[in-house]
């Protein structure tokens, strides 16, 4: 939503971006990505603290989870 905002404002816009507010039950509604509900069982991958160590598991999952996210863009954003 917000990178449609910004693609239709001009480029020397200086007045504030506004959205509308977004209608959470749509996401929260929902299960997570696999590779995501994945993550959340290994506290130990995530790069706070800079303690983990990347490993082939870890990096399956972040190419999963990227290939399950995407951002739509409007078709005339070429």
């Amino acid at each position: 939503r917000l990178l449609e905002a910004l693609e239709r404002r001009g480029h020397a816009a200086i007045e504030r971006v506004s959205l509308a507010p977004a209608d959470e039950s749509s996401w929260r509604e929902g299960s997570l990505p696999a590779a995501l509900a994945e993550a959340r069982i290994h506290p130990g991958w995530s790069a706070i603290g800079g303690r983990f160590e990347p490993d082939a598991e870890r990096s399956a999952a972040i190419a999963a989870l990227s290939g399950a996210v995407h951002v739509a863009r409007p078709a005339n954003s070429e």
